[in-house]
């Protein structure tokens, strides 16, 4: 079951999410805390901030969060120029920075990931949904199989930093291959 948390919800829910992070990728405590830090800030203060829990048997087993696309917050300000210099500016207007999403690793390559995706993609209010995933990442073949196209396959977060696929799925029509990107069937 899919449950859409309000912000209050989701803030009070910081310690659950948290939980879940630490699950998903065996991080130490000094990034769990950080990312909780950054979570609950994101849910208080960004524009359009949302919280999906996935839930089975009454706990929760997954989660996906994310908020508006602006200018000013900083995933916008190191992928934006990348996007305009590759003809993709236009997947900067009316977008959905999708910031997590991640399943609780007994429930992984179950259709959690999916349903949780799937919810987020079908009943966001903006146009389009922006991520970003390691380019060894197993999701990425879901988010292609979701729609997402690769908008920016060999990105790089400033001149050595970690390498990412920015990808990017419009919700008005069927996924087209962006200029420069790689199509969702490549």
């Amino acid at each position: 079951m899919i449950v859409d948390l309000t912000r209050a919800e989701a803030v009070t829910g910081a310690d659950e999410v948290t939980t879940l992070y630490a699950a998903a990728f065996g991080y130490p405590s000094s990034v769990t805390r950080r990312f909780t830090d950054t979570y609950t800030r994101c849910m208080r203060e960004y524009h359009g901030a949302r919280l999906l829990l996935a839930r089975a048997d009454g706990a929760s087993v997954g989660f996906g969060f994310g908020f508006t696309f602006e200018r000013g917050h900083w995933w916008p300000e190191q992928i934006g120029p990348a996007l305009r210099a590759t003809g993709n500016a236009e997947w900067m207007q009316d977008a959905f920075e999708l910031a997590e999403l991640v399943v609780a690793p007994e429930h992984q390559g179950k259709g959690t990931g999916a349903m949780l995706l799937h919810h987020l993609v079908h009943t966001t209010r903006h146009q389009r949904v922006l991520l970003a995933t390691a380019p060894t990442n197993p999701a990425r073949r879901l988010y292609q199989r979701a729609g997402f196209v690769e908008l920016l396959p060999d990105f790089r977060y400033g001149d050595s930093g970690p390498a990412a696929v920015i990808m990017g799925r419009d919700r008005t029509g069927p996924p087209a291959s962006p200029q420069g990107g790689v199509g969702a069937g490549s």
